[in-house]
């Protein structure tokens, strides 16, 4: 065998070595002779594969992710309205609190407020509700007028015997007042008047003058 001959030979064995070994382009120089070959072989690197072919991971994964995330929404948005709702207990707890701070804010100096509601758990009133008063829906109906723009600041939630004649009726009778401090009781009833739509008998279910004096006999 020529020396030539054997030249190619040997970068022929290597081109198919490197062929097997990588995807880059392959470069093989044959030992220098009396006459110097080079022969430069290039490798084809194979097409990509079709992402079309199969599903992909990553687009499984992101859907399993958003119906989990959409079923733990779910649970924290129920959570959320069950961590809303106050037992009666809770409520009831609140109304005490609520009375202890407004009493200190009543002055019984002989004074007029207007009473807006009057409840105890238990009374029906059908203007405001169908069924028998929860100590809930007491202190939601009471915070309905808290929450008035015009007059919410000055609306306090006291106890029937805190001011007044003191009754004997055994049950808790929740007061909501707004305290005007009107020095006379026509002026707390043109209030009630022009805040209220009533008149007549269903005005003094809703707003009347109540004079705010020391608990008495």
């Amino acid at each position: 065998m020529t020396a030539g001959a054997a030249a190619v030979v040997i970068v022929a064995a290597v081109v198919v070595a490197g062929m097997h070994g990588s995807s880059r382009p392959t470069v093989v120089a044959a030992p220098e002779t009396s006459t110097q070959q080079t022969v430069t072989v290039t490798s084809t690197v194979p097409p990509p594969t079709d992402p079309s072919s199969g599903p992909s991971p990553s687009d499984s994964d992101s859907s399993d992710l958003s119906t989990a995330s959409s079923a733990a929404g779910s649970s924290d948005s129920d959570s959320d309205s069950a961590s809303d709702a106050l037992s009666d207990a809770e409520a009831l707890a609140q109304l005490q609190s609520d009375r202890s701070t407004d009493l200190a804010e009543i002055s019984l100096d002989g004074d007029w407020d207007a009473q807006v509601a009057s409840q105890y758990v238990g009374v029906v009133d059908s203007s405001i509700q169908p069924g028998p008063m929860s100590a809930t829906d007491i202190l939601n109906y009471s915070n309905s007028f808290a929450d008035n723009p015009s007059y919410g600041s000055l609306v306090r939630v006291v106890a029937q015997n805190d001011f007044g004649q003191i009754s004997s009726d055994p049950r808790q009778v929740w007061i909501t007042l707004v305290d005007l401090q009107a020095t006379t009781e026509s002026a707390v009833q043109s209030w009630c008047e022009a805040n209220f739509p009533q008149r007549g008998t269903a005005l003094e279910e809703k707003c009347v003058p109540r004079q705010m004096l020391p608990p008495y006999q």
